[in-house]
């Protein structure tokens, strides 16, 4: 039986990073890919992938600087190719400046020109101002990742192709042993052997592990939810984003933008989510929008759903033990923070 040098579990984008970031380092490696269904399968697959970078703690910060860094070495694979920057417009009470200035960090704020707000009033004719509240933005734009193809395009053209292995459907249940070599387990009953593992299985259950003291952070799966709305949006148009609300505003294609919302759904199972938006989630959306917006509100014509693990503070980590390392809790951030996170999960090799 081969014994692999790195076996990765989950085709997701944390997963394909890392082995992006493992081939990089270690091109001599024999790598194994396994996913119980197939590659950005999952939560990566209907993200939307927009990239704001508003940090809500220092260590969220620290993240997403270096996600910032590896995105800029990632720049030359024809997969960063398919990112597109886009302007970012912020609605947010004047009070509430300078916390959002510090977790923009050094993107410097200004206040929205007249032919931005020109722009915002045109994407939602009767969006509501308050009195006491600004329109800023910052000239550095974000980006919109296509995550899907993103993943699938990692695999075909980047670092992985010439040395990993993708082995799909295979659900692990179980990671044994450690000396010399970890044994995975499937629930097809099929056994793989690898010296190190990376466990990246999103909002999915963790396969059963060896022993070890290391503490897991809480974390608890999430419904993630986004309406599609038909709007008056053109391309090259800003995402409009209310932190206070939880909510942006995406622009999709011409006529329709995609509107993330804060769903207040805890406990899930991602097995019983299709992707599909239930009346529940419409009704949840449509009430957050409808404070900012009612015309929007008003013509929601779909939308979707799907889960994500979140921590207490929202802040992705990395578990660690001896030549192996799990990437977990996206936290609704999972694309945007996945350069980060598979580089520090390969250093804890």
């Amino acid at each position: 039986m081969t014994v692999y040098d790195l076996a990765i579990v989950g085709g997701g984008m944390f997963g394909c990073l890392a082995g992006d970031e493992a081939a990089r380092r270690h091109p001599d490696w024999n790598m194994l890919l396994l996913d119980r269904s197939g590659p950005a399968a999952g939560a990566t697959g209907w993200s939307l992938a927009a990239d704001i970078p508003f940090a809500l703690t220092p260590a969220h910060r620290d993240l997403i600087e270096e996600c910032e860094r590896q995105w800029r070495r990632l720049a030359g694979e024809p997969a960063a190719s398919l990112a597109r920057g886009i302007r970012i417009v912020y609605v947010t009470g004047q009070d509430r400046l300078p916390a959002l200035q510090a977790q923009l960090g050094e993107r410097k704020l200004r206040e929205a020109s007249p032919a931005e707000m020109d722009t915002v009033r045109r994407m939602l004719p009767d969006v509501r101002i308050g009195a006491h509240e600004l329109v800023v933005t910052h000239d550095e734009p974000g980006s919109v990742l296509p995550s899907r193809e993103f993943v699938r395009e990692l695999l075909r053209a980047g670092p992985m192709k010439a040395s990993t292995r993708l082995a799909t459907p295979h659900h692990v249940t179980a990671v044994r042993g450690g000396e010399p070599w970890y044994e995975l387990a499937c629930e097809s009953g099929d056994l793989w052997r690898a010296r190190r593992v990376i466990l990246a299985t999103g909002p999915w259950r963790l396969p059963h592990l060896p022993a070890t003291p290391a503490p897991f952070t809480r974390s608890v799966v999430k419904r993630v939810a986004a309406l599609r709305v038909a709007l008056p949006v053109r391309a090259g148009d800003p995402i409009v984003f209310f932190p206070e609300d939880d909510l942006y505003v995406l622009p999709s294609t011409d006529g329709t933008a995609m509107v993330s919302f804060n769903r207040r759904c805890w406990g899930q199972d991602p097995d019983l989510l299709d992707g599909s938006l239930e009346e529940a989630d419409r009704r949840s959306g449509v009430a957050v929008l409808a404070a900012r917006c009612t015309a929007a509100a008003g013509r929601v014509v779909g939308g979707q759903a799907f889960c994500d693990r979140y921590t207490d503070d929202r802040l992705p980590y990395v578990w660690r033990a001896p030549r192996l390392a799990a990437m977990l809790a996206g936290s609704g951030s999972g694309v945007r923070l996945a350069p980060g996170m598979a580089a520090r999960a390969v250093s804890a090799l």
